[in-house]
């Protein structure tokens, strides 16, 4: 069971990490254009890249030992 485990997180990582990515260029492009929701849409994207980097500390902690 330990091995779904980490393969789930494992790609939670790199799912958070290239959406929130992104997001960012997204957000940027759009505060670029003035648009309103920009910061927004940074702001989220970035808090994505935040869960995924912890997401990877808390991965680095797991044991797959069974």
């Amino acid at each position: 069971m330990t091995t779904t485990k980490t393969t789930t997180i494992d790609k939670w990582i790199w799912v958070l990490i290239y959406v929130g990515l992104g997001a960012v260029g997204l957000g940027l492009a759009l505060q670029r254009q003035s648009a309103s929701f920009g910061p927004w849409v940074t702001g989220l994207g970035a808090a994505a890249i935040v869960i995924g980097a912890l997401l990877i500390f808390i991965r680095s902690r797991t044991n797959d030992t069974d």
